[in-house]
């Protein structure tokens, strides 16, 4: 039998089966590029979710906030905001909200309808201390804890004029606005209300910090 590689019949094999070689070229460039893609994708504990039920906020100011949490590992800060008057608000603030978002800002009649105990991180001396490094804040009371920061009082401008919120988000409404941290966030660390959370990214409280520290006077 004759097995000599030739020339001839390289060719000869290459005219019947270069489609098969080119789609196992494809395959492994397919490959290459979604492993590429899925090492270098945004983790969760690499993002920090928004929610605000303000009219309107200005999401450039994300990037200055992405610029200073980077060192924490954060390497996007996402917006959401639906205005409390719009229609299917509530089915909205379940899912987008209370169900995503690591941070929230929401008015005082939204904190009224809900059970800020099973939404909300209470502010306890440590985390205030750790955290808010303020005692001029006004918070929001529910029973005996603390559940949010005021960030905007609809009837004090001497408050707001102590704060920078103004600037980047259009409360729009005659409510009280306040901060607070959602405690099914997986980004909370130790104080996550889930034993699967604890104790792992706690990347929302950095940027729960960032945001008194750097729209405070």
């Amino acid at each position: 039998m004759d097995n000599r590689i030739t020339k001839e019949r390289i060719i000869n094999k290459l005219s019947y089966d270069w489609l098969k070689y080119i789609g196992v070229l494809l395959a492994i460039i397919i490959f290459w590029i979604g492993a590429f893609q899925w090492h270098f994708r945004i983790k969760r504990n690499e993002e920090v979710i928004l929610f605000t039920s303000a009219n309107n906020i200005a999401t450039e100011e994300g990037n200055e906030m992405e610029n200073y949490l980077l060192p924490y590992g954060i390497r996007r800060v996402t917006y959401t905001f639906y205005p409390r008057e719009e229609q299917n608000y509530k089915s909205i603030l379940q899912l987008k909200g209370l169900g995503e978002a690591d941070l929230l800002i929401l008015s005082g009649a939204d904190l009224a309808e809900l059970d800020c105990a099973r939404y909300f991180i209470a502010l306890d001396d440590t985390l205030i201390s750790n955290y808010v490094q303020e005692e001029r804040w006004e918070y929001y009371q529910a029973g005996e804890e603390r559940y949010g920061i005021m960030i905007y009082q609809h009837s004090s401008s001497d408050y707001n004029d102590r704060l920078n919120f103004c600037k980047w988000i259009h409360f729009g409404q005659e409510q009280d606005y306040f901060l607070l941290i959602n405690g099914l966030s997986p980004n909370v660390g130790e104080y996550a209300f889930s034993a699967k959370g604890k104790g792992k990214s706690s990347t929302a409280l950095y940027a729960f910090k960032f945001l008194l520290n750097e729209y405070s006077e």
